[in-house]
Parts: C-alpha cells; sequence; structure tokens
C-alpha cells in the first residue's frame, strides 16, 4: 500500500536495490504507476527500477524505464538527473557490446558532472568506462580509469565506489597483468570496506572473487567454503554472468575434491536456474562449458565431445585459455581412462604448448605493462620538465630533481618486479627438461623457446638497472677513458672472430682524462661496438677511431667514433634511435637479441658527463656513431 510519505518510500527502494533487487522493481513500479510522485521522484524511481533489473539481469525490462528517465530529465532541466540517466542508458549498451554508444552516453554524463562539480558521481562513471575499456581489451586504459575513480571515491569518502573498483582492479591484476599479489590486496581491502559497509551483495562478489583466487592456487577447500558463502548471500538473484562465474567455481572445486555427486547437484541448479537463458549468447557458452565440466567428470565422454566442439570456439572468442585448458586435461584423463592413448597423448600435447604459451604471454603482458607505466611515468616528467623550464624559482629546481628520483626508482621497481614472472618462465622450462612423459625432441624446442624469452628479457631488466643505477655527477675521479676503451675493445674481439669481423683501431697514445668513474666510459664503447658488431655481416670491418679535438680558446673534447658497413639506418629509424624501446627496420646480422636500451642508455650516459653523441648514416650504407667528452683540463 502507498502511503503519503513518498519521499521515505523512494529511499527504500533505492536502499533495497543491490539487496533485493526483486522488491525494489515492485515497489519502484507501484510508485510510478500512482500520481503520488514529483517528476524529480518519478524519475529517481526510474532510475531505480532500471538498476534493479540490470542487478536481475532482465535488461530488456529495465532499458526503457532508463530511456524515459532521459526524456523526463532533459525536460526539467535538472542536470544531475540527466547525467545519471546517460550514465545508466551507457550500461544497457554496454552489456549488449554496443561500446561506442556506451562511451557516448558515459562522456555525455561526465560532461555534466563535472560541470556541476559532483565528484562522487564522476567516479561512478568512471568505473563504467574501465568496463568497457576491459572488455575491449584495452587494459592500460581500463586500469587508469580505474585508478582514476579510485582517487576521486577516496577524496569524497564514497565507500561504496571503492569497493566496487577495488573488485574490479583485483580482476584486472589477475587475468590481465598477472600479479597475483596486488590481485589479493585488491580484493582483500574490497572485502573490509563491504563489511564495514554491511553490504551482503559486495561481500558477495569479494568472496566469489577470494574464491576463484584461491582455486587458481590449487587450495580447493578454502575456494570452496568462499564461493558457497558468497552464494548462500545471493538470496535475492544477483546479475546472471557474477551468478555464473559463482557457481561454475563451486562446480570445479568440488570436481577436483572428488565429491562429483555435490557438483552434480550444483549443475542441476545452473539449469534450472538459467533456463531462460540458454540462447543468450553471453551466457550460454558458460552453462554449456560447465555441463561439458560435469559430463566428463562423470565420465560420459562420448556424450560430452560433440558439446564440447561449440564449447571450445566460445571460450577461445573470449580469450577464457584457463577454463579451456582445465577441462580438456579432464578430456585427456579420461580418454587415457578408456584406453585412448593416443588420442589422449595428443591432447596432453597441445596442453603442453598452450600452457607454455600462456606463460610466455603473461609474462610478456607483464612486461608491456610496466613499459606502459614507465612510458606513463616519462611523459609525466618531461611534461612536467616543460612546464617549469620558465619558471625561475628554486623549488622548481627541487622539484625536477625529485621527478627524477622518482622516475630512476620507478625503473628499479619495474627490473624487480618482472623477475618473478621470468623466474616462472624458467621453473616450466626446468620442469620441461626433466619431464619423461614429453619426447625428448619436444622436450629441448620447449625448453629452447622459454629460455630464449627469458634471457631475452632478463637482457632488458638488467639494462632497465643499468639505467637506474647511472646516478652519475660531474665531480668524482679522473679515468683515462683510452684505458678503458682499449680494455672493452680487447674482451669483444671474440665476438668480432666468430662473425669474422675486422675491428680495426685508430687510436693515438694519447692520454684522456674524463671526469667520470670507469663503469659509465664501458657502458658507451661496449654498447656502440656491440651494435656496430651485431649489424655487420661476415667478412666486414667496424673502425673504431678516438681523437683529440678542441682549442686552447675552448674547451677540449676526446671524440670517439665507431663505423660499421651494416645495413644502414632509414630517416624513421634515426628520428627513435635513442629512444628507449624503440624497434628498428634495421636486424642484427645473425638474429642476435636487442633490447632496445642500448643507445638510450649510451645517450643517457654521455649527457650527465656533459658530453653529446650523434649518428651519421644513409640506408644501404653503414653508420657511424660520434660520441664528444669534455677533458679535464689542469689548470696548474
Amino acid at each position: 500500500m502507498i502511503d503519503s510519505n513518498i519521499s521515505h518510500q523512494v529511499e527504500e527502494a533505492r536502499r533495497v536495490v543491490r539487496s533485493d533487487p526483486q522488491s525494489a522493481v515492485l515497489l519502484s513500479q507501484q510508485l510510478i504507476s500512482s500520481d503520488l510522485p514529483s517528476v524529480q521522484e518519478r524519475i529517481e524511481l526510474l532510475l531505480v527500477n532500471s538498476r534493479a533489473h540490470i542487478h536481475l539481469g532482465q535488461y530488456d525490462l529495465g532499458r526503457p524505464m532508463a530511456e524515459q528517465a532521459l526524456v523526463l530529465s532533459r525536460g526539467t532541466g535538472d542536470l544531475t538527473l540527466e547525467a545519471r540517466s546517460h550514465n545508466e542508458l551507457g550500461i544497457y549498451h554496454f552489456v549488449h557490446h554496443e561500446f561506442t554508444d556506451a562511451l557516448q552516453h558515459y562522456e555525455a554524463a561526465e560532461r555534466l558532472l563535472l560541470d556541476l562539480g559532483d565528484t562522487a558521481e564522476v567516479a561512478r562513471v568512471y568505473v563504467n568506462v574501465a568496463n568497457v575499456y576491459q572488455i575491449m581489451q584495452e587494459a592500460h586504459d581500463s586500469i587508469t580509469m580505474y585508478e582514476r575513480a579510485l582517487d576521486l571515491a577516496r577524496k569524497v569518502d564514497d565507500k561504496l565506489t571503492q569497493a566496487k573498483v577495488l573488485v574490479n582492479l583485483a580482476g584486472m591484476y589477475r587475468t590481465v597483468v598477472y600479479d597475483p599479489d596486488t590481485s589479493f590486496e585488491c580484493m582483500t581491502a574490497a572485502e573490509e570496506l563491504y563489511r564495514e559497509l554491511g553490504d551482503k551483495v559486495g561481500i558477495a562478489k569479494s568472496l566469489v572473487s577470494l574464491g576463484i583466487h584461491y582455486l587458481a592456487d590449487g587450495d580447493y577447500e578454502r575456494s570452496l567454503a568462499l564461493l558457497e558463502e558468497g552464494l548462500s548471500m545471493r538470496a535475492h538473484g544477483a546479475e546472471p554472468n557474477e551468478l555464473l562465474l559463482n557457481y561454475d567455481g563451486i562446480i570445479s572445486a568440488l570436481i577436483k575434491l572428488g565429491r562429483v555427486d555435490d557438483a552434480r547437484r550444483r549443475h542441476r541448479e545452473i539449469l534450472d536456474r538459467f533456463s531462460t537463458h540458454l540462447n543468450d549468447p553471453s551466457l550460454s557458452g558458460w552453462i554449456k562449458a560447465s555441463t561439458v565440466r560435469m559430463l566428463l567428470a562423470e565420465g560420459n565422454v562420448d556424450e560430452a565431445l560433440p558439446l564440447w566442439s561449440e564449447v571450445q570456439e566460445w571460450l577461445l572468442a573470449r580469450g577464457v585459455e584457463n577454463t579451456l585448458v582445465d577441462i580438456e586435461e579432464i578430456l585427456a584423463e579420461e580418454l587415457a581412462g578408456r584406453g585412448e592413448y593416443e588420442e589422449s597423448y595428443r591432447l596432453l600435447r597441445s596442453i603442453l604448448n598452450k600452457r607454455s604459451t600462456i606463460a610466455r604471454e603473461r609474462a610478456e603482458a607483464r612486461l608491456s605493462w610496466f613499459k606502459a607505466r614507465l612510458d606513463l611515468k616519462q611523459a609525466q616528467s618531461e611534461a612536467e620538465i616543460e612546464r617549469i623550464r620558465n619558471v625561475e624559482l628554486a623549488s622548481a629546481v627541487g622539484r625536477l630533481e625529485e621527478l627524477h628520483r622518482e622516475n630512476d626508482q620507478y625503473v628499479a621497481f619495474l627490473a624487480h618486479e618482472l623477475k618473478s614472472p621470468l623466474n616462472t618462465i624458467r621453473a616450466i622450462s626446468a620442469m620441461l627438461g626433466t619431464d619423461a612423459e614429453v619426447r625428448d625432441n619436444e622436450r629441448m624446442d620447449f625448453a629452447r623457446e622459454i629460455n630464449r624469452i627469458s634471457s631475452r628479457m632478463f637482457d632488458l631488466i638488467n639494462q632497465t638497472l643499468e639505467v637506474s643505477k647511472h646516478r652519475l655527477y660531474r665531480a668524482g675521479s679522473l679515468t683515462n677513458a683510452r684505458t678503458v676503451w682499449d680494455h672493452v675493445i680487447a674482451t669483444m674481439k671474440a665476438i668480432a672472430i666468430a662473425k669474422k669481423i675486422d675491428v680495426v683501431c685508430l687510436c693515438d697514445s694519447a692520454q684522456y682524462l674524463v671526469v667520470s668513474a670507469e663503469q659509465p666510459l664501458v657502458t658507451i664503447m661496449e654498447n656502440l661496438l656491440s651494435n656496430a658488431l651485431k649489424y655487420s655481416g661476415e667478412g666486414s670491418t667496424v673502425t673504431v677511431e678516438t681523437r683529440l679535438k678542441g682549442s686552447p680558446a675552448r674547451s677540449w673534447f676526446v671524440h670517439l667514433s665507431v663505423t660499421d658497413h651494416g645495413p644502414g639506418l632509414s630517416s624513421d629509424d634515426k628520428a627513435k634511435l635513442f629512444r628507449p624501446f624503440e624497434t628498428l627496420t634495421a636486424r642484427p646480422t645473425q638474429r642476435e637479441d636487442s633490447t632496445g636500451l642500448g643507445l638510450h642508455l649510451v645517450q643517457r650516459t654521455v649527457a650527465m658527463l656533459g658530453g653529446r653523441i650523434w649518428c651519421e648514416s644513409d640506408l644501404g650504407q653503414g653508420a657511424t656513431f660520434h660520441v664528444e667528452l669534455p677533458l679535464h683540463v689542469d689548470e696548474g
């Protein structure tokens, strides 16, 4: 029954929209049908009704409510309600994978809310934008937007939005960045916030995320307990995709624990609960995957195989490789149990290939993520430098130095963080090198491939660390550059001999005293000569020349040049020559690895020593790298 205190009932509908969406639908619909609400209250009720339908997965029923809300809000001139209506409609476009339309609505909502200064609502819009980027597999943009939303939510102490963002970030760190530690931190922080708020829906979501985390770690008992608790808290339903994820995790854990009867009971619940979603392309794949998993656990291989072909295509299209491999392992065991050893062996080989690929892709994705973060830090640093160039204040100089320190610390952190996934790859290669179940030639191929990748990435780590540790300074000890460079040339002649390259030194016997430690001078010669040897063909010549330049009227310099007769550089290559992580069109003659950091490191080292570096090259005519370093002059 409707009473006259309409504001109280509107607030009640809003209060239960997450915990009891069905009741929110009934109450809001009853109020909308009456003549009691004002126009603004009617818009609020339409938005509540829409959101409740979203939580119930009834998108076709909820979308007209959001559309009505937008029309009415535009008529009233209430910009806050108009923005919220845009945000709501964006969600409907999102669930139907209409991403361009979704982003347009979110952009309209953001524009209105920024003008109003409503930080809390802006944060919620940013969460939805991040969701779009996540599904579009634009991981860096998605995580960046989630972080922006989290910062805003913290500024206004919006704990519910904070918790939602942390849950989403946990998923991104687990499945995209492959950083389980950070993912776990986000999940536990989200659970604490939801419990503080008493939000049972949020607590359930956090429990499911934690359960999936422990399932991946092989702690099936703890995983099952968390997933069961999460499911029990969804008494009034949940969004279908979230509920399916919950069920799928429970069934997987039960099968792993050998509790097939309990798994069968949960699978029947899925079929009963989602009987109306069997033709929904966004959900049917999960339902069928669960069915295949159940059939295999029961030993019904013949019944599972036809369905499995269909499920494979669905999982591959959505990039769910782990679920694919998990089910294939069960299938391989069942085939072996039926005596179909050849087919089981073929499938196990395929699984081994996929796990190797997954491990490699995870490591490279993690590298790509940290590289993007480094690029962002560098871009921010460069922008800050540009901003303060024209500011003649001592505090600006101090800030610049602080930014450089932060940048160096971040590079060191990047390299340190990458060692963990690399160690994982090496552990896999060691296992493949000793596993008696894999044929010798296959085992060696896998081991070589993974070790090749890990070696290349470890080279990158070492050079990144070298960038970080070169805190060079003008004051310091005097070093004879000639002595250092002679030593480097001598140590690298073995590489030249192996490639049948003649290294010609045109160096006089003068002392070139430079204000520097030995290592920076080693870095300069080692990288320039190494590059020359990489890009030079068999039987060619590399020339190293040093000479004195300058005059008493001005400063004296040591001029170093390294010349090769390799493929030379295009104008595009020369433009990006000294940028970190850049890939050139020219390739080493024997496919040697190149991290893309060597010349950047040389340029940085030369600059810190007060010198300059440049390159002269034409495509097909080889290249000459020139370095000039200021010499120490004894004023006595």
